[in-house]
């Protein structure tokens, strides 16, 4: 097994840190409640970074130390798991059959797939697991901050 280098290996460590510390209060962090619960909230830079250090590997065909590779696919489930509802409610404000409600719809649906999909035998089974899953989270990343930027304008955003 390769570990991971240089920048990919610098945002692993910063993706696994995140795991066990708090956020930075000074970067981007979701402030939406949604369906009266209390604000789940989400950092777009921290899940960037997990994002882009699972697509590296598959990329440069860098291998992970295991752990890494455990603890990054561990995380992005748990952005999925908390980038889902806003997703979800964006859908639910959107005209149906317009083009941004396909999309969105196929963002939860590939979100849906990858949620259920295990990482399978070996090690590049694993690392195209956690890849497959990173883009599942980065196209519900998009979608809870348009999400978020339609709610900051009122009313749900343009139904048109």
């Amino acid at each position: 097994m390769n570990a991971p280098t240089g920048a990919s290996g610098a945002a692993s460590a910063t993706c696994l840190a995140s795991i066990s510390q708090r956020q930075n209060p000074h970067e981007h962090q979701s402030s939406f409640a949604l369906d009266g619960r209390a604000q789940a909230g989400f950092s777009s830079e921290r899940i960037r970074e997990c994002v882009l250090v699972a697509k590296s590997w598959r990329t440069h065909g860098v291998y992970p130390e295991l752990a890494t590779l455990s603890g990054i696919t561990n995380l992005l489930g748990n952005h999925l798991s908390t980038l889902w509802p806003y997703a979800r409610s964006r859908l639910e404000t959107l005209p149906p059959r317009s083009e941004r409600h396909t999309v969105c719809q196929r963002a939860l649906t590939r979100a849906e797939r990858e949620r259920h999909k295990g990482p399978g035998p070996g090690l590049e089974s694993a690392v195209r697991h956690a890849h497959d899953l990173a883009g599942a989270v980065a196209e519900l990343l998009i979608q809870a901050e348009l999400f978020e930027v339609e709610m900051s304008l009122g009313a749900g955003g343009p139904r048109a």
